[in-house]
């Protein structure tokens, strides 16, 4: 028995389009006028989301959204930085892994409607299964050597080769390390 479908069923809500895969609806809406668009990744089952808005030419934000309202914005020049740290860090807690999957691949091809060069995001199989640990305590080492642990934060750009972590013993700092050095509780 599949408890699970990857079926897409599409709507227009309010102006928006909606994409529904599984518990994961990919939103967006543009202007075709002023060259603007909004993509929004959001998990139903604990709505967090990730959105990718375009202002104007070569100026990109990823929006980070959480029940409580949007927790971080990050703005960039180039799409392919801004789709790869959105896709590394889209919201798939509770979601089958197939599911994630096709709704990932739709959320790039809806960004890549408006712009081509979202198709060029390339990372790493181990940083796109890091995923799923994110906001989670991790184990890591540091340059000295020790081990300590915090909390995975967010997987970076290129490649999701990095990522930054809260150290439990000094929760106002953020570590780069390399996810190589890190142990997954």
């Amino acid at each position: 028995m599949k408890l699970y479908s990857n079926k897409i069923i599409g709507a227009i809500v309010n102006g928006k389009s909606v994409q529904s895969i599984g518990n994961i609806d990919i939103v967006y809406r543009s202007n075709r006028d002023d060259n603007t668009f909004s993509v929004g990744f959001i998990n139903r089952m604990n709505n967090q989301s990730m959105t990718i808005h375009k202002f104007d030419k070569c100026k990109f934000a990823v929006e980070f959204g959480s029940p409580k309202g949007v927790d971080h914005v990050l703005a960039f020049k180039n799409i392919e930085i801004a789709v790869e740290l959105a896709l590394l860090n889209t919201d798939i807690t509770r979601i089958n892994e197939e599911i994630a999957v096709t709704a990932r691949q739709h959320f790039v091809r809806c960004i890549s409607q408006f712009e081509p060069k979202a198709k060029n995001v390339k990372f790493t199989e181990k940083a796109w299964k890091l995923n799923k640990y994110r906001n989670k305590t991790v184990i890591f080492s540091t340059n000295d050597g020790d081990q300590c642990t915090g909390v995975l934060n967010v997987i970076l750009p290129p490649s999701g080769n990095t990522c930054l972590i809260t150290p439990d013993d000094d929760k106002s700092s953020r570590i780069t390390l390399s996810i190589d050095k890190l142990w997954i509780q």
